[in-house]
């Protein structure tokens, strides 16, 4: 609605990220995200033709059959992201929209996404060079038009005690009432928090000069949380690792040999440590490769009996121009009874019908019914416009034959599977982000109890010793790379709406964490990386350790 009664609030006093007239963003702390199949660029502009001011142009020329975003993000901090919700924010920016002689489009934007809600602004401009304001994305949509050429200023202020959980408004240039007001903003499934500027992934172009952008709120910036330092486990392989403590208390790996995304023929082996973690030796190779294949894709737990299972798909490489679906190989169920050192290996395991072999995931699970229970996905036919479904397979016979027990998500692939002491089954399965399900029927029926951001996936799911329950998950967002956790503290009930993190890596290349809880009560996680802070080079195996009760203080010191 247009706003006749919400004055505008003073300025912000602290400034938490900004961006200023023709500098390169990416040295001011934003990192820069671009996908494309039309045309985008960026130019540094000293002094714009039109007012004369230094800015920052973002000329998005997408369509609909090629579109294309040129945006600048900024993650905000688990602490900020909740501050976010409960606290005065304003998001300004100063701009032109070069736009008078096409058809309004609102690929320029901005964006603001708190623990819970998002709120998008959107530009365009009529044939007469008058900007037009688009906020909201879903709905509801509100929309209005500021009169005049030029660069105007866009100041998003939330009230947190406006409306029902805080509304936004929005003012232009020096109004002292509000060109739009009292939107409630949109939830943010599958988005994490953070700021954002630019131009938006659409099938529409979109041309902006940025002369200023700043995010204020009325506390300072929060304080970057400590990590404890991670450590190389295995060097020089990609990894993927999954984690198993052995009635003995050793500690296994089974994680993917070579350094890279599964490019050479590979095997999957075991891994040990007899002291928790802090040494490990190679023990055994469950899942050797055939020739011109790779053994890379892994599912691993106890049998009831103490054995250790393996269950290991790949890639058949001899025919690289074969449907995807039929190059991926069918599953090894491999079984020791040494702790890692020899293997036993079964070539028997079910197929779906009219789909691919299945890709086991994560870890085998020991349940209430006496089964063992295990996560995997498979594909649709053909290469191109597949699909990925997740499945739910049951052993009747400790982990020796296993058969499909239902669906758990389709379009899905990755999914971490446990049962809580009262028998109700999560899964967190990914499709870009995670969502959660929950079963109460022993994995017959599934409903969605939340999801993750954006880029936080995949996941592992464990039980700590006084019933709280970790997912922990590979964290790709665009500079807080590495790994995250949430933990419910109601027995997955409900869960936080942001994950705070755990460990870092240098890029995206990294994640698939895989922790166990140590004897002290420290949780030890093992993840992959590309580089990590300690170790930038090579692929390697990392593991860090951590406490849980420190890491959910962290956001509430002062």
């Amino acid at each position: 609605m247009l706003g006749t009664t919400i004055a505008a609030a003073g300025p912000l006093p602290y400034t938490h990220i900004r961006h200023a007239g023709a500098t390169d963003p990416k040295t001011e702390g934003w990192s820069r995200n671009e996908s494309r199949k039309g045309t985008v660029a960026e130019e540094r502009i000293e002094a714009d033709p039109v007012g004369g001011l230094p800015a920052w142009s973002i000329d998005d020329d997408g369509t609909a059959q090629a579109p294309a975003r040129l945006s600048y993000e900024f993650p905000l901090p688990p602490r900020d992201a909740y501050r976010a919700v409960t606290r005065r924010w304003c998001y300004s920016m100063s701009l032109r929209v070069v736009e008078a002689s096409r058809t309004p489009n609102f690929s320029i934007c901005g964006e603001v996404a708190t623990a819970t809600t998002r709120y998008m602004i959107r530009f365009g401009a009529d044939g007469k060079g008058n900007t037009l304001v688009t906020l909201g994305l879903k709905g509801p949509i509100l929309t209005a038009t500021v009169p005049g050429t030029g660069y105007h200023r866009f100041v998003m202020d939330f009230d947190p005690k406006a409306g029902d959980g805080g509304t936004v408004s929005i003012f232009a240039d020096d109004a002292k009432t509000p060109l739009l007001s009292e939107y409630p903003g949109e939830p943010g499934k599958g988005v994490g928090p953070r700021l954002v500027w630019g131009s938006n992934e659409s099938g529409s172009a979109g041309h902006g000069h940025y002369h200023a952008v700043r995010f204020s709120m009325d506390v300072p910036p929060a304080k970057k949380l400590p990590l404890p330092p991670s450590r190389v486990a295995v060097d020089n392989v990609c990894a993927w690792p999954n984690l198993t403590v052995l009635p003995d208390g050793t500690i296994t790996a089974v994680i993917y040999s070579l350094p890279s995304h599964g490019g050479g023929e590979g095997d999957a082996q075991c891994w040990a440590s007899e002291d928790e973690g802090r040494t490990w030796k190679l023990r055994g190779i469950p899942a050797p490769h055939d020739p011109g294949t790779c053994r890379m894709n892994v599912a691993a737990g106890l049998a009831r009996n103490g054995d250790l299972v393996v269950l290991c798909s790949g890639w058949d490489k001899n025919d690289m121009k074969a449907p995807r679906h039929r190059r991926i190989a069918k599953s090894f169920v491999s079984r020791s009874s040494d702790g890692g050192k020899t293997w036993r290996v079964s070539r028997e395991f079910p197929a779906e019908k009219d789909m691919s072999e299945f890709i086991p995931f994560g870890d085998i699970i020991q349940a209430q019914d006496g089964a063992l229970y295990v996560s995997a996905y498979a594909q649709t036919p053909g290469s191109k416009g597949y699909t990925y479904h997740s499945y739910l397979l049951r052993s009747d016979d400790d982990g020796h034959t296993w058969r499909r027990v239902g669906i758990i998500a389709k379009g899905h692939n990755e999914t971490a599977i446990i049962q809580l002491a009262d028998g109700t089954w999560l899964a967190a399965a990914r499709a870009g982000h995670m969502d959660l399900y929950a079963s109460r029927d022993n994995g017959t029926t599934w409903r969605i109890v939340t999801s993750t951001s954006a880029n936080q996936h995949p996941g592992h799911f464990l039980v700590l010793k006084d019933g709280r329950v970790l997912l922990s998950h590979g964290e790709r967002r665009a500079g807080i790379e590495g790994v995250g956790a949430r933990v419910s503290t109601d027995a997955a009930k409900t869960w936080p709406p942001v994950s705070l993190p755990v460990a870092r890596a240098l890029n995206f290349d990294c994640g698939y964490p895989s922790s166990v809880q140590l004897r002290d009560g420290r949780i030890m996680t093992a993840y992959y990386a590309k580089g990590t802070p300690t170790h930038p080079k090579t692929y390697h195996m990392a593991v860090v350790f951590w406490d849980v009760d420190a890491l959910l203080k962290a956001p509430e010191e002062p």
